[in-house]
């Protein structure tokens, strides 16, 4: 007869083999996957979550110090388009900041977005930011282009990715995806690699007064059995 443990072993075994299967990115090869697919994974998947960004006044410096959280060029890339438009503008009131946050290195985001990298992502979890956060002063004709020095030393310090229990692993590169505006964050993967033994990872980011924190678990970020990110 089976022991409790062996039991709860069974249980998860049997949990993983059930959301491994009957995803199409597992059932299916690329070329299969449809339209409807295609946008399902690159915004609403294991590797793609949007999130809403929270104000967050705390640690942040005063306007003339030219200290943290510039903001960031807004853009497509799998986000809702800018909405409200701050104080004053349509409804009043402050704009509701949505943005998707991505896994472009992992292979199944690399399949469905065709996304050409602005630099070579080998040796590098590269997550990407878009949708409607503030663009700060980089402005509408700034998309597409490197952002400002301040704002990347901005982004810099006040973004990281967090295992639960784990050390803060900071972005060494930062850039802007041509034409849309999306922000690719360069993580360092060769020092403690994330695993499917982490439970959660938490990417966060302050832009201004919005901060902005999206939960990610390896264990469900699987492509063909393996862990992909």
């Amino acid at each position: 007869m089976p022991t409790r443990r062996e039991v709860l072993l069974i249980g998860l075994g049997l949990e993983a083999l059930a959301h491994a299967s009957g995803e199409f990115w597992n059932d299916k090869t690329p070329g299969e996957w449809s339209d409807k697919e295609i946008e399902r994974l690159l915004t609403k998947s294991p590797w793609a979550r949007e999130a809403s960004a929270e104000m967050n006044f705390s640690g942040m410096s005063a306007p003339d110090s030219g200290g943290r959280g510039g903001g960031m060029p807004g853009g497509r890339g799998g986000g809702p388009p800018m909405g409200g438009g701050g104080p004053g503008g349509p409804g009043g009131g402050m704009p509701n900041m949505k943005a998707t946050v991505r896994w472009e290195s992992a292979e199944p985001v690399r399949e469905a977005s065709k996304r050409q990298f602005p630099s070579d992502p080998q040796g590098s979890y590269v997550t990407a930011v878009s949708g409607s956060m503030p663009r700060g002063g980089a402005g509408r004709e700034s998309a597409g282009r490197v952002p400002p020095q301040n704002m990347i030393q901005g982004l810099r310090e006040t973004t990281v990715l967090q295992r639960k229990g784990g050390n803060a692993i900071a972005p060494v590169h930062i850039e802007t995806a041509s034409g849309d505006g999306t922000v690719l964050f360069d993580f360092p993967n060769d020092a403690g690699p994330i695993s499917p033994h982490d439970k959660e990872v938490l990417f966060r980011t302050r832009m201004g007064p919005f901060e902005l924190k999206v939960k990610f678990v390896p264990k469900e970020m699987r492509y063909r059995g393996k862990l992909a990110l």
